[in-house]
């Protein structure tokens, strides 16, 4: 006996969650096992997953919080991106809110939330009226906030608000997994930079790899600026600032 799949098939749920958002979450998981994955392209797949799962969002944005600042990283739409930097130049708000107290906010209607009464104004005359804004987080590491946004009031529903928290957990792990890349990333190209800054003070000066270090590191502290950027600045420039003269003749 033959099986026909019709079209209706992939919209099958499993609990709860048609076969389609599955596969978008699967997706989504399987970007913390990618190489050379960038943080950029991290933030770009949390935010197109997040609209394409949720579809009551019309738009979605990601903002870290770190060391008790919000930095607004990644918007799908100029609106959205304007409406996280007013966040930021306030300092409050329901994505700042959800990033520093790690809870989820539920904006029923930007025209009539007392919380942001500024903020909300501004947001309903970019065409927002709703928003949803969770927590990101990896063993109790505050992460940030994955932000959905709505076109009328009480876009989300309970449901919706399931399915953006699953979102939100396979984003906080694909961020973390991001970050640490990059991360180290860095920590490589300023290794390189700071070897490349002590060869050329080695030779211009005649002085031993430690005694190089010592230089960059006394004109770091002097200057209040890190060792590696003062180590960028010999490369780029064969000088250290202050000196007055180039380190190579």
């Amino acid at each position: 006996m033959s099986t026909d799949v019709s079209a209706a098939d992939g919209a099958r749920e499993v609990d709860g969650l048609t076969l389609e958002q599955w596969s978008v979450l699967e997706r989504l998981g399987r970007s913390l096992h990618l190489r050379n994955v960038t943080l950029h392209d991290t933030l770009a797949a949390i935010v197109d997953t997040a609209i394409a799962v949720v579809p009551a969002a019309i738009h979605a944005s990601v903002n870290l919080y770190a060391r008790g600042r919000f930095e607004p990283q990644y918007a799908s739409s100029p609106e959205v991106a304007q409406l996280d930097a007013e966040q930021l130049r306030l300092g409050d708000g329901p994505c700042v809110e959800a990033s520093a107290s790690q809870g989820v906010i539920v904006v029923v209607d930007t025209t009539a939330e007392p919380r942001w009464q500024q903020y909300g104004d501004l947001a309903a005359s970019l065409g927002v009226r709703s928003m949803l804004c969770l927590p990101l987080a990896v063993d109790d590491v505050e992460l940030g906030s994955l932000s959905l946004y709505g076109p009328e009031p009480d876009s989300f529903t309970a449901y919706d608000e399931r399915v953006a928290a699953l979102c939100a957990t396979h984003a906080a792990l694909a961020l973390s997994s991001a970050q640490l890349v990059e991360n180290l990333r860095s920590a490589l190209v300023n290794r390189d930079t700071i070897g490349m800054a002590k060869g050329i003070l080695m030779a211009a000066d005649g002085i031993t790899a430690d005694e190089a270090f010592a230089r960059l590191a006394d004109r770091s502290q002097r200057g209040g600026r890190k060792v590696a950027d003062v180590a960028a600045r010999v490369v780029e420039t064969g000088r250290i600032d202050g000196d007055g003269k180039p380190v190579l003749a």
